[in-house]
């Protein structure tokens, strides 16, 4: 039994234990509630729709008769809301029960206007043919009877047109509402020819200008799209005169109708339309006049009486060019413009004003003469005039040579003489070139000396020519001999050269040796070479021999330069070696190859070493040291931080024993250990009970971190392996590095 009732008031409790009935009831009471429960359902109903309790339990009809439901908490069927109750339901045993909660929604009543929807339609109706506004909703018959239709807005069935309009509906309860907007068509079925009446106006245009049939209908713009309008007989509009005609007008609609008659008058052509203007060119002098008349080409075709006029200024006594153009107005005042025409002021050139007058000449060679020293009236010729020859001239070749002599006048202008005759004569060579000797030369006895070596400019005198001493020296015998050179040109002409001198002596150490130099010493800056360490026959000379810089060279700054080393042997001989290159250099870094570098590739936490990144350190000088360093300018470089991943882009620098510095960019790879590292999997077979831990199973595991960690796992189908149970086991070892990075060495391993 769920529960007894206990509702009922003392007085009626006393009673029913007085009567003997309240224990037999309860008894009944017990079997009800077991036997019964009320169902309910959430339910809405319209504000006024008052319910008694009972109309929400759902299987009353199954609950004894004469129970009685009553709510716990009474809705307000009269105030619009949402209220949560439950029903209690007391059977005829006295004994009662509470439905589950439900919710019981009050609301507004709804007018008509929000309970239907009309549903409206367009039309086309014939023009004088009306129709009723519900004839236009679909589904007025589901709507409530007594409605009123009525359009929103007035729709003229007398003329045609398109009309938006809505139909507004008005419920038996007094509420309203409007339909969606509907087009109604009203359609005019007359031809058009009935509906529309073109009018038509005199009209007038200019020779050649056609004027369409429809610019004589005055209203045809309010004339339906696409009517088309003819004359009902040509028009010559290239013919003046007054024409009569009439307006044919055809429809859209195939219907046509002619105007009224009506005068077209094509006027006389005027004379800018019959002619036009050819007009020319023209250069003229300063201060020569000329007409606009005179520039028309075809003035003699056009009416007389034409007036011409240039259209922009042209000045006759100012130099310039001066675009135009012609105006023409002809006797009936029309007028025409011709093209653009150039009209060109110049002043008038010097070659018009002047004339050069030349004359012919003869000279020897080599005696130039200028272009000018032939024009006879320079001197009349304006100043600054420019004289030259028309063709080459060679005054250091003998020849006749023809030419003409061209004047360059001060405005630009040219002019050229009459051609004229150039004779160049030959000079003897003796004339021409001038033979330079030596006051004295010297030569061992036994040695013959040439007498054109005594010539110091031979080289520059004609080949072939010949010399002979005046007076022979005597070679084999010591002395000083006094004589002279006779210089034989190849024209034979001849030069003689006296008092020279030719001293016979003994041979000379300078004579006996040849030193021997280095083709180029380099040094640094500051470290001085000896002239005797650039002799590299020192040893073969004789004792006492002194080496010294013809001219020292500067050891103090940097730089190259060409020297000469005097020798001055112990017999007071002396000579000069051949040139030797010095090159000072600024540091030590100058004199070695460049820095070869390679990259680095380290795991996090290991040092970068920088000697280990030089590969061309052999080729270095001792001393040297290297490292890291920061450099700015146009590339930045920046110190690897190996204990972080990344790629490091970093300088070396190369410290050389004198204090001079080279550097090289180079790339530090910093890798996590997990990348750096590559773990092998070992002997991966193991004998029954034997335990193998995961480190044993890596073979190079001596190689890697020593924080590193080592442990099965199982993932993507591997297993921890059982050594204590034979097969084979699909496994992975993880490995765990000390900067917190990990990787997966997976492998077989068979328990045997």
């Amino acid at each position: 039994m769920k529960r007894i009732v206990k509702s009922l008031s003392a007085a009626a409790l006393a009673a029913l234990f007085l009567t003997g009935g309240l224990a037999g009831q309860a008894k009944a009471a017990r079997e009800d509630a077991e036997r019964y429960q009320p169902k309910v359902a959430n339910k809405q109903v319209e504000v006024g729709d008052f319910r008694f309790a009972d109309s929400f339990v759902k299987n009353k009809e199954q609950l004894p008769k004469e129970t009685i439901f009553s709510f716990t908490e009474t809705p307000d069927f009269y105030r619009a809301g949402s209220y949560r109750t439950r029903i209690i339901a007391a059977y005829p045993d006295w004994s009662q029960d509470k439905s589950k909660t439900f919710t019981v929604t009050v609301k507004e009543k709804q007018t008509d206007a929000k309970k239907y929807r009309p549903e409206a339609k367009g039309k086309t109706v014939k023009m004088g043919k009306s129709i009723s506004p519900a004839s236009l909703i679909k589904n007025r018959h589901s709507l409530p009877k007594g409605t009123n239709y009525s359009f929103s807005s007035r729709v003229n069935f007398k003329k045609a047109g398109s009309y938006k309009t809505r139909i507004a509906l008005v419920y038996p309860d007094g509420s309203s509402e409007s339909s969606k907007t509907i087009r109604i068509k009203v359609k005019d079925l007359r031809k058009d020819k009935e509906k529309y009446r073109p009018k038509v106006k005199k009209v007038k245009t200019a020779y050649g200008k056609v004027l369409y049939a429809y610019q004589a209908v005055t209203n045809w713009r309010k004339l339906p799209k696409g009517t088309t309008f003819s004359y009902t007989k040509a028009v010559n509009f290239w013919k003046s005169g007054k024409y009569k005609r009439r307006v044919l007008v055809q429809y859209p609609d195939k219907s046509s109708e002619k105007t009224s008659s009506f005068y077209l008058t094509v006027k006389r052509q005027p004379d800018n339309q019959k002619y036009g203007l050819r007009v020319k060119n023209a250069s003229l002098w300063l201060g020569q006049k000329t007409t606009a008349k005179k520039l028309v080409a075809n003035a003699a075709a056009l009416p007389k009486k034409t007036k011409y006029s240039f259209t922009s200024k042209v000045s006759f006594k100012k130099t310039g060019t001066y675009w135009t153009q012609i105006k023409a107005t002809y006797p009936d005042k029309s007028k025409n413009t011709s093209a653009w025409l150039k009209v060109t002021v110049a002043r008038k050139p010097d070659r018009l004003k002047y004339q050069p007058k030349v004359k012919g000449t003869s000279v020897w060679s080599g005696q130039a003469v200028s272009a000018k020293q032939l024009v006879t009236n320079h001197s009349k010729l304006p100043k600054k005039t420019k004289y030259s020859f028309t063709s080459k001239v060679s005054f250091k070749k003998a020849g006749t040579y023809q030419t003409r002599i061209k004047a360059t006048y001060p405005d630009k202008s040219k002019d050229t003489s009459a051609k004229i005759k150039i004779t160049v004569k030959k000079k003897p060579d003796a004339a021409v070139y001038k033979a330079k000797a030596v006051k004295s030369a010297s030569v061992v006895r036994g040695s013959v000396l040439p007498a054109a070596s005594l010539i110091a400019n031979r080289s520059k005198l004609p080949k072939k020519t010949a010399f002979a001493f005046t007076v022979g020296p005597n070679f084999q015998k010591v002395g000083s001999y006094d004589t002279g050179v006779v210089v034989i040109y190849p024209d034979g002409s001849r030069q003689v050269i006296k008092k020279l001198t030719v001293v016979v002596k003994e041979k000379a150490n300078a004579d006996l040796y040849a030193p021997q130099v280095k083709g180029t010493a380099t040094t640094l800056k500051g470290h001085p070479l000896t002239a005797a360490s650039l002799i590299t026959n020192a040893a073969a000379l004789p004792n006492g021999t002194k080496f010294a810089f013809v001219k020292a060279p500067d050891f103090n700054k940097a730089g190259s330069s060409q020297v000469k080393i005097k020798v001055t042997y112990p017999d007071k001989s002396s000579e000069e070696t051949a040139a030797v290159r010095i090159q000072v250099n600024a540091s030590q870094a100058s004199l070695h190859p460049a820095l070869a570098v390679k990259e680095a590739v380290l795991p996090v936490g290991q040092a970068a070493d920088a000697n280990k990144l030089l590969t061309n350190a052999a080729a270095l000088p001792a001393g040297f040291s290297v490292r890291f360093v920061e450099a700015g300018g146009a590339a930045s470089y920046q110190l690897p931080n190996t204990g972080v991943a990344g790629t490091y882009k970093a300088c070396l620098e190369v410290a050389y024993p004198d204090g001079s510095t080279v550097q090289r960019p180079v790339t530090v790879k910093v890798l996590p250990d997990s990348e750096y590292f590559k773990p092998q999997a070992g002997n991966s077979e193991a004998a029954l009970g034997t335990v193998k831990s995961a480190k044993d199973l890596i073979q190079n595991a001596g190689e890697l971190p020593g924080m590193t960690t080592y442990e099965f796992v199982s993932e993507d189908g591997a297993v921890v392996p059982d050594f204590n149970q034979a097969g084979t086991y699909p496994a992975a070892i993880k490995l765990g590095y000390p900067d917190q990075t990990s990787t997966i060495v997976k492998l077989t391993i068979v328990v045997k």
